[in-house]
């Protein structure tokens, strides 16, 4: 679990998630505040799902959780990648597609 908490790059998206977006062709270099926006709601949804995990956790118990965590989490970085090819360049899903994972991942 330790392992898997370290190697899944979570820290590297929220770095790196204005360039991650303004690369999918999110916003221009002149429209940051639609980047930072988009950082701020990454941010938003890792904390409110921090929330639900601590209070969940017990109740719907660790391994289902750490199962679906872990196969969604590759799922969303699929579909990140996916969205990140310039044919396919779309904004609105890299930002969808962070947010999920980070959601996973918090789970």
């Amino acid at each position: 679990l330790a392992v898997a908490q370290q190697l899944n790059g979570s820290e590297s998206i929220v770095a790196y998630a204005p360039v991650i977006f303004e690369r999918a062709g999110m916003a221009g270099r002149s429209e940051s505040e639609d980047l930072f926006a988009a950082t701020v709601l990454v941010g938003t949804v890792k904390a409110s799902f921090v929330l639900v995990a601590a209070l969940k956790a017990d109740s719907w118990g660790r391994r289902p959780l750490l199962l679906i965590s872990t196969s969604s989490m590759t799922v969303a970085l699929t579909v990140l990648a996916l969205s990140s090819l310039p044919t396919f360049a779309c904004g609105w899903l890299s930002v969808l597609s962070v947010c999920c994972f980070m959601a996973t991942f918090s789970i």
